[in-house]
């Protein structure tokens, strides 16, 4: 992955925020346990970069395989079935989106109907969204049930109100 400024095209990962952040992001990893796969390193630059960061993890309760980092930090954690990796995914107390990679339609469909998740994807990256379709979280991710982004976002952004006249 490309980490560059986030004002160039070719941009895929920019810096985090602030100093805090970076920060946060080395805590969780220090105390997430697992064995660092690539990157959790500061990078050189202008900014509060960190490298992309693939961790293993084994201990399913582990703090990085339950806790948003909010950095670009992914935690990596094998499952032997999809009903296992179901298993795994819905026991995060989070629900912003999740992804299925298969070439079976009917598997991708039945495992992403049980997944707890207010975006499945399929065949894609769980990273940005489709305008067209509703998005939000579920459990701990996002505001609730609200959806926003496609025939959604009338009811997001709008109150409705009856008016009824007698003559």
């Amino acid at each position: 992955m490309e980490v560059v400024d986030p004002e160039s095209e070719s941009c895929q990962v920019g810096p985090l925020i602030e100093e805090g952040a970076r920060a946060s992001a080395f805590e969780a990893l220090e105390k997430g346990g697992g064995r660092k796969l690539t990157g959790g390193r500061s990078l050189d630059g202008e900014g509060f970069y960190l490298a992309p960061t693939l961790v293993e993890i084994e201990d399913r309760n582990s703090l990085l395989a339950k806790e948003e980092v909010f950095a670009p930090v992914s935690a990596l954690l094998r499952a032997s079935s999809a009903e296992e990796a179901v298993g795994i995914t819905n026991e995060v107390r989070y629900g912003l989106a999740a992804a299925v990679f298969t070439e079976d339609l009917e598997e991708a469909m039945s495992i992403g109907n049980r997944l707890e998740a207010g975006l499945v994807r399929v065949n894609a990256s769980t990273a940005g969204v489709d305008y067209h379709a509703p998005f939000g979280g579920l459990k701990g991710s996002g505001i609730g049930s609200t959806r926003e982004q496609g025939l959604a976002t009338r009811q997001f952004y709008t109150e409705s109100r009856s008016v009824l006249l007698s003559p």
